[in-house]
């Protein structure tokens, strides 16, 4: 399977048509949808598909992972509408920055907000991927949109030539202009787009993972800044995978991680910083060991999807 994934559930098409309004009637197809299945509770992404299901009568968990505002004036005031129906169960976030922000912007009883980071699966044993070097090794594994970091990777691989720095990821054209940009630096090796579920095999192949994002990141096609709501996947995987991580002193990140404890934390705009941080990492075996073992034993306690979703779905039938 494409994400390493077992299918155990059916997946209904609904039709996308060409036309202003899409995103409305597929909300409104998807409601109706599930109250024929007789579906006792609806959890969406979609304002859309919460405020059709709760009008026919279902419980509705809307889940945001950035402010509803930056998807235009007609959802914010469909969300607004939902937050004062009888329906409407919980709003769940990825942060707690984005809690901070519904509670002001909306009103919102922070008792009806969960913070639920994103997570990942525990990695499973596997044979690491050759990297065809015995050299220090620093993976970096997602997208290269601006502000996910690529500009701290290129900047760190000068300061530690003794270094290899792997880029698994991102489309051919970010990676043509990447490649471009750092033709001088021959320790940056573009290992192009993986399979997600081949990704586990070159995490577990490096000595060190990096989470450099920046405070302004974007989302694919470019559009808003989630800098400052961000819960990327790839941090929970890193810690799946038991490495030791350098990442980004950043207030979303701080929410996971804890410097020292699970990850060495070092201010994006100073590659120095991440260049002390490797040398300490490569100089200490035993820091290496014991920041990966604590990262993986907080993930497994609290960041897999199986916990997450227990805990979204906590207390329902005492509510309701």
């Amino acid at each position: 399977m494409f994400y390493g994934m077992e299918n155990i559930f059916g997946i209904v098409k609904l039709p996308w048509v060409g036309v202003p309004g899409k995103r409305l009637l597929c909300g409104y197809l998807a409601a109706r949808g599930a109250k024929r299945k007789g579906a006792d509770l609806v959890y969406a992404r979609s304002v859309y598909a919460a405020y059709f299901a709760a009008g026919l009568g279902i419980d509705v968990i809307l889940e945001s992972h950035n402010p509803i505002r930056d998807e235009g004036r007609m959802p914010e005031w469909v969300f607004r509408r939902i937050r004062r129906s009888g329906g409407f169960k919980r709003l769940v976030v990825i942060t707690g920055a984005l809690k901070e922000y519904f509670e002001e912007r909306y009103g919102l009883d922070g008792k009806m907000i969960m913070v639920a980071p994103s997570g990942a699966d525990p990695a499973e044993e596997v044979e690491p991927m050759s990297l065809g070097s015995d050299r220090f090794s620093v993976g970096y594994v997602g997208h290269l949109y601006p502000g996910k970091g690529m500009e701290v990777v290129g900047m760190v691989s000068k300061l530690c030539p003794w270094a290899d720095f792997h880029v698994v990821g991102g489309t051919e054209v970010d990676i043509q202009r990447w490649k471009s940009e750092l033709v001088g630096n021959p320790n940056v090796i573009f290992h192009g787009y993986v399979l997600p579920s081949e990704t586990v095999k070159y995490r577990a192949a490096f000595d060190v993972l990096v989470v450099p994002n920046q405070r302004t990141v974007s989302i694919f096609g470019g559009g808003s800044d989630i800098g400052k709501w961000t819960s990327p996947l790839k941090l929970f995987e890193y810690m799946s995978a038991g490495k030791p991580i350098i990442c980004s002193d950043l207030p979303v990140l701080r929410e996971v991680v804890v410097d020292g404890e699970t990850a060495l934390l070092c201010d994006p705009e100073k590659a120095e910083d991440w260049a002390e941080a490797l040398i300490r990492l490569r100089d200490d075996e035993d820091l290496r060991g014991r920041l990966g073992a604590s990262a993986r034993r907080e993930f497994l306690a609290s960041y897999t999807w199986e916990v997450r979703a227990k805990k979204v779905l906590s207390g329902l039938k005492e509510s309701g």
